[in-house]
């Protein structure tokens, strides 16, 4: 092809589409930075422009597209997964946990029979576009290992899935300790996308999609900052005022564990759920996801596919997502789980399924490390575990302070005052 050619071709085919998106980039940007233009764009049925204009904006785009591929990804990875296991995409393998709620009527809740609400996250999703939704925050508890953040990542890709809806997903494990709600958002916002934006930046990039914030993981960042945070509920319904009073309503969901719930100040009227856990249809369900996705695996090391039986003889590990999880990838190695005697003891289980999560761990930050050093390194964090274990049965909490867990380690020899490493306990 000749150089004019070729210059004709960009002419007739790439210069008009990309003029349109320079045109479309350009004009958000200005309706974001100068309300006049935003209120010319919203006369004369301007309106429906820019709410189509809005979608190609960079923060609106690349939030939903990062939330978006969360799904397709493999519920697990890294070195600790068994060589050659195919993992399903949390798309697959997510099922909606039943739940209860405070409203529940307190007479029949414990009642044999009464049966918890089913798909948790059609709830929610139902919820934030209600009125009370936007004074006081959801508060969503779950018992350790009942999938918590996984419900946030699945939640926020739905609801920014949904027409009027953009979600913004804020793990408070990762949000800087002491700064206040807005902060912790924008944050939040630049870890998902690159983009450094400020929350009313981000409002007007938005259009007429009303936003949702999904805090995730309140006791971890309490369990950093002692008991600074134990007021967080009532400053993000601060938060929500603040901004229901400026035209600008925020539906905001917090997730927690159960044994944070006695240590918060919850505002009134806030909805408490309580995520229950998985029932046997659920457990034989998940199975049957993960049986289907790693058939080849199985059948070309001659290994049987996960029972469905050897899971629900372990009813308080199958019950929990993640205990269960770990209960699949542990019998996956070598079906030490389905061979075993039915009469294994839950210590000797415990233990070995600690000791696989120790490897996983410690291959996920060195692949290479294997032998002896291994053993070391599973044997020496296993003992540091203990020790936190034993400060929480002590402290009769479910969660211990960075600065309690120190003072420990140092008490029991597992660590120096200078903060190196000791022997690992016996």
């Amino acid at each position: 092809m000749t150089e004019r050619a070729t210059i004709a071709r960009i002419i007739r085919d790439d210069l008009p589409d990309a003029a349109v998106t320079r045109y479309r980039g350009e004009i958000i940007r200005l309706a974001a930075e100068f309300p006049e233009v935003a209120a010319w764009l919203d006369q004369d049925g301007r309106s429906q422009t820019l709410h189509r204009l809005v979608e190609l904006t960079p923060e609106v785009a690349l939030l939903r597209r990062h939330q978006s591929a969360a799904l397709d990804r493999p519920v697990l990875g890294g070195p600790g997964v068994p060589g050659g296991l195919t993992l399903p995409t949390l798309r697959q393998a997510y099922l909606q946990p039943a739940f209860r709620t405070d409203s529940d009527d307190p007479l029949t809740l414990y009642l044999d029979g009464a049966v918890p609400r089913p798909d948790l996250v059609t709830y929610l999703s139902d919820r934030v576009g209600g009125q009370s939704a936007h004074r006081t925050p959801l508060m969503v508890l779950g018992q350790p290992g009942a999938g918590k953040s996984m419900l946030t990542r699945v939640l926020a890709a739905r609801l920014s899935e949904t027409d009027g809806l953009i979600a913004v997903r804020v793990p408070l494990r990762d949000v800087p300790v002491g700064a206040d709600v807005q902060s912790h958002i924008e944050d939040a916002i630049r870890q998902a996308t690159g983009e450094s934006v400020s929350w009313p930046q981000f409002l007007r990039s938005t259009g007429r999609r009303r936003p949702v914030v999904i805090f995730d993981g309140l006791d971890e960042m309490m369990s950093a900052a002692g008991h600074q945070e134990s007021d967080y509920l009532v400053r993000v319904a601060e938060f929500q005022l603040r901004e229901l009073d400026l035209g600008r309503p925020v539906t905001a969901i917090v997730t927690g564990r159960t044994g944070v719930h006695h240590r918060l100040v919850i505002p009134a009227d806030t909805e408490v759920l309580q995520m229950q856990p998985f029932a046997p249809e659920q457990v034989i369900a998940w199975l049957t996801v993960w049986n289907t996705t790693d058939r080849r695996y199985f059948a070309e090391r001659g290994l049987e596919s996960r029972s469905r039986d050897v899971a629900l003889r372990q009813p308080e590990l199958a019950e929990q997502p993640l205990l269960l999880l770990m209960l699949a990838l542990y019998d996956a190695q070598a079906n030490e789980l389905t061979r075993a005697d039915e009469r294994i003891g839950g210590a000797e289980l415990y233990e070995r399924l600690m000791i696989t999560f120790a490897e996983r761990e410690a291959r996920r930050e060195q692949p290479r490390l294997a032998g002896a050093p291994l053993a070391e390194r599973v044997e020496h964090d296993l003992g540091r575990l203990s020790v936190a274990a034993l400060a929480m049965l002590n402290r009769k909490r479910q969660s211990v302070s960075e600065a309690d867990l120190d003072a420990d380690l140092v008490a029991l020899g597992v660590a120096s005052r200078t903060g190196d490493d000791g022997p690992t306990p016996a």
